[in-house]
């Protein structure tokens, strides 16, 4: 199976990934967790700036989705969905070109509909600033906002049935999960 997660930062996607890998039924499971960290850290070794630096690590990332649904089980904490949300937030803000948001839209249009589960998670607690992901409320409810707008979208012209959301405690979370996954529940 292909289970990912989507959602603005700092909402407990990561964590939901590293308990359920703790679970037998995904342990043997590839996880691809922190995609965007390890592609910032690769720009940030090769010292680009700008344009350039959003480009590059919006390529990684959308090459690195496109990996991993070639892969047969994983977890993932951000999925094409997260991919096309925040690059369009950074074309919106003319640091990423034309070329780049073509390339997230046929990204998206590949990798979604290979996805056998889309959980998506939005804000119920405060940013957790850890350096990497910005602690700015402001920001993350304007990519919170465009989440809801891209999953509704992408349920309408799709006719996705895969997609739920997620509320509530980790543990709350994990239940939900297993009540979708084994036991074929629709709604949480």
């Amino acid at each position: 199976m292909k289970i990912v997660f989507t959602g603005a930062q700092s909402t407990g996607k990561t964590t939901l990934v590293h308990e359920m890998q703790k679970k037998a039924a995904f342990n043997n499971y590839n996880v691809c967790d922190n995609i965007t960290r390890h592609v910032t850290n690769e720009a940030d070794k090769l010292e680009l700036q700008g344009s350039q630096r959003e480009i590059f690590i919006q390529n990684s990332i959308m090459d690195t989705h496109l990996y991993n649904i070639t892969l047969d089980n994983f977890l993932a904490d951000r999925c094409a969905i997260d991919c096309y949300v925040y690059g369009m937030y950074q074309y919106l803000q003319k640091t990423l070109d034309e070329e780049t948001r073509l390339r997230m839209i046929e990204t998206l249009k590949i990798c979604v509909p290979q996805y056998d589960y889309i959980f998506y998670i939005e804000p119920e607690f405060g940013v957790i600033k850890d350096g990497t992901r910005s602690g700015d409320p402001v920001f993350q409810e304007i990519v919170n906002y465009l989440f809801c707008g891209v999953v509704h979208q992408l349920k309408e012209e799709l006719g996705l049935k895969n997609v739920f959301k997620l509320t509530g405690s980790v543990e709350e979370r994990l239940n939900q999960i297993d009540n979708i996954i084994f036991r074929g529940e629709e709604t949480t």
